[in-house]
């Protein structure tokens, strides 16, 4: 005969940290986001811990990552994921622990506590747009996105310590 679950069995499985990325269309900055962070999470044996996702601000719903995205992973040796573009929704946001915005601008548009930008976090700027640029300039935005992941995943650990409170 099973066991019923009891609180401290189901206290056993932490729920996890809701990680959103946003930019724009979804197809490029937090697409790639999405992955590098899906790929950091897994490498560094964190994946009970952390959940990633990406959404846009202006989204034709669908997209696929941007070739142009998807050849700047693979060149800094990250797998990029299946993706299809999402618009950013209020549950979505609502049901995220920590919101990381590419540029101030969409920090603005969304305006929520837990809306940071990659500047605020790792005290550079925004994480330019390459959408129509040269390939060097999707590589130069995963390298920075990439650059922030110590300091994302413990912003996201502190917020998620936090809202669990």
């Amino acid at each position: 005969m099973a066991k019923p679950k009891n609180q401290s069995e189901s206290a056993s499985k932490p729920k996890k940290i809701r990680i959103l990325f946003v930019c724009t269309g979804n197809t490029c900055r937090s697409a790639m986001a999405e992955s590098i962070f899906k790929a950091e999470i897994k490498r560094r044996g964190l994946g009970g811990r952390f959940a990633v996702s990406s959404a846009g601000l202006s989204v034709n719903p669908g997209d696929e990552m941007n070739p142009a995205a998807r050849a700047a992973l693979t060149e800094l040796g990250y797998r990029p994921h299946k993706h299809k573009s999402r618009p950013l929704t209020l549950a979505k946001a609502a049901s995220s622990d920590l919101i990381v915005c590419m540029t101030a601008a969409h920090k603005a548009l969304i305006n929520l506590e837990n809306a940071y930008t990659v500047g605020e976090i790792t005290g550079g700027g925004d994480v330019s747009d390459p959408f129509g640029l040269p390939a060097e300039e999707y590589v130069r935005a995963a390298r920075y996105i990439a650059y922030s992941a110590d300091e994302v995943l413990a912003l996201a650990e502190n917020l998620g310590a936090h809202n669990k409170k």
